[in-house]
């Protein structure tokens, strides 16, 4: 299970140009706290699945990109986070962020653990009822 939450900060808290910041902290899979994750890889993804922004948390778990480009219209970029020891934040979910120079934070928590991987296929045949 994954958490981010996002809120917007006002444009006189922090600096003119607009961004996404925020912290990675881990967690068990029982949902148990484990603290701030250092090194998690945070990108955010263009249209196309390409990484328009990329930075890695530091040691304190904070991440920041940006500046955004402001103007009158909004992205809406996906996010994938990644951290050793920890399931992916790959899930194609995103957030719309108007590009008007505030400051967008967002939270993630990622679950200690491997990654699972599903496969998807397709069954054939015929069902009896006896």
């Amino acid at each position: 299970m994954v958490l981010a939450w996002t809120s917007v900060i006002p444009h006189s808290v922090h600096a003119a140009e607009g961004g996404i910041r925020g912290w990675v902290m881990g967690q068990t899979a029982e949902g148990e706290h484990l603290g701030v994750i250092a090194g998690a890889k945070v990108e955010f993804l263009d249209a196309n699945g390409k990484a328009a922004y990329s930075t890695t948390s530091d040691e304190a778990g904070y991440y920041s990109v940006g500046p955004l480009p402001s103007g009158d219209f909004e992205y809406v970029l996906k996010y994938r986070v990644t951290a050793e020891g920890y399931r992916d934040e790959d899930e194609g979910r995103g957030l719309r962020v108007a590009a008007d120079g505030e400051v967008h934070v967002l939270d993630f928590v990622l679950t200690q653990g491997a990654n699972v991987k599903t496969e998807t296929g397709i069954l054939n045949g015929h069902v009896w009822r006896t």
